[in-house]
């Protein structure tokens, strides 16, 4: 990295979450660069850049520090679970009603479809359970 440039990272100042980055004085001129925000050495621009998901800025000593960010909530892991079944739920209901169409059984589809819904309901009440 150039010495004379200069990076830096604009942050949530309630949780310390980069929102913007990262910015170059060179690039973007100091006083383009929104605040708040915090000067990065070489090495934390270096190690930022590989880990950018698990960064953010301590807000006491306004140093890149190491976190695990939130998972999803409850309702985003049963709207995740929703999304996949009803995608499978509308392939069967496709199958059967070509299967219907061309007079073939449906019973491994009837049976296809209870296991589909057991499966369903496990992963709805392991989100609950959780």
């Amino acid at each position: 990295m150039n010495t004379d440039m200069k990076y830096y990272l604009n942050y949530d100042e309630t949780t310390g979450v980069i929102i913007n980055a990262p910015y170059c004085d060179m690039v973007h001129g100091k006083e383009a660069i929104p605040t708040p925000n915090i000067e990065l050495t070489e090495a934390e621009h270096d190690d930022w850049m590989m880990h950018q998901s698990t960064r953010k800025v301590d807000l006491t000593t306004k140093k890149l520090v190491e976190y695990t960010p939130p998972g999803p909530t409850a309702q985003q892991k049963y709207a995740a679970i929703n999304a996949e079944y009803s995608a499978k739920q509308a392939a069967l209901r496709d199958a059967a009603i070509d299967a219907q169409l061309n007079g073939k059984s449906l019973d491994s589809i009837a049976t296809a479809r209870t296991k589909l819904s057991a499966e369903w309901k496990t992963k709805l009440s392991a989100v609950q359970g959780a």
